[in-house]
C-alpha cells in the first residue's frame, strides 16, 4: 500500500512516516496547522507559537481537532462515502481489549461475514483508539517521540469491493495538497518493496500512480518515493 506524509513534523498519522494512503489517520500531535489550510476552510485564525518541535511565527494559525475532523468527514462525503461514527471502545471481539484501529468495527465486512451495508461500499469514519495492551501497546514508548499515545483518534476512508489504490492514493493527494494545502514539495509517498524474505511482491500499481502524480506536479519520483518493507510496514 501507497502512503503519504510531510516532511515537517506536522504529521497526520503521527506515526513514522505519515498517513496511510488509504486509510488517513490523526492524533493529538497534529494540532498545528498553516494559515493557507484554516482559510481555504474558511476558518478563524489564531495564534500559535509552536508545534511538535518546529517553531511558528505568529502570523500562523491552529487548526482545532474538530475542525481537522469535520474537514476529513466533509471531504469524504463529497466522495460518496457513508459517514460511520465512532464504535466503542470495548470492542465485540475475543481477541481485543480494547479499540485500537479504525478497521475494527469494519472486520466482519471484510471477512465476509456481514454484509456490507453501504452504497456504494464506501465508508470514512473517525475511531477513538486505545493502545496499551496487547500486541498494538505503545505505553514504552509514550514520552520518547512525538508519534506514539495510548489513547488518539484514527481517521479513515474504507472501500469495501468497489474502489482500490488509484482513487485512495488520489483522494490522499487531493485531501493533504488541495483541502488542507500542504506544500506539495515537502510530500513524500512510500511504497511497499519486500525486503529478504519478505511476504508479496514489490507495489508496482501504488509506485506508477504516486510515480505519475509526482511527475505532474514537476517533482522527483526518486526522491519523493520512499521504499520500506515488511518491517517498515507496522
Amino acid at each position: 500500500m501507497g502512503g503519504i506524509a510531510p516532511s515537517m513534523p506536522l504529521e497526520i498519522d503521527c506515526r513514522k512516516r505519515g498517513i496511510k494512503a488509504a486509510v488517513p489517520s490523526m492524533s493529538g500531535c497534529f494540532s498545528k496547522l498553516p494559515l493557507a489550510i484554516r482559510k481555504s476552510l474558511g476558518l478563524d485564525s489564531r495564534p500559535v507559537f509552536r508545534g511538535g518541535n518546529r517553531r511558528f511565527s505568529e502570523t500562523q494559525t491552529v487548526m482545532t481537532s474538530a475542525e481537522i475532523r469535520q474537514s476529513f468527514l466533509d471531504f469524504f462525503k463529497s466522495k460518496q462515502h457513508t459517514i460511520v461514527p465512532s464504535s466503542s471502545l470495548m470492542p465485540d471481539a475475543p481477541n481485543l481489549l480494547f479499540t485500537n484501529a479504525g478497521m475494527n468495527q469494519f472486520v466482519p465486512i471484510f471477512l465476509e461475514e456481514q454484509k456490507c451495508p453501504y452504497e456504494p461500499g464506501r465508508a470514512a469514519d473517525t475511531q477513538k483508539c486505545i493502545r496499551a495492551g496487547g500486541k498494538h501497546n505503545d505505553l514504552e514508548d509514550v514520552g520518547l517521540d512525538t508519534y506514539h499515545h495510548t489513547f488518539f483518534e484514527m481517521l479513515g476512508n474504507w472501500s469495501f469491493g468497489d474502489y482500490f489504490k488509484r482513487e485512495a492514493i488520489e483522494w490522499a493527494w487531493e485531501l493533504i495538497t488541495e483541502v488542507w494545502k500542504f506544500p506539495k514539495e515537502r510530500m513524500y509517498a512510500t511504497v511497499y518493496k519486500p525486503g529478504e524474505g519478505d511476504p508479496a511482491d514489490f507495489d508496482q500499481e501504488a509506485y506508477d500512480y504516486w510515480k505519475a502524480i509526482f511527475e505532474k506536479e514537476g517533482l522527483d519520483p526518486e526522491i519523493h518515493i520512499v521504499f520500506g518493507n515488511k518491517k517498515d510496514n507496522f
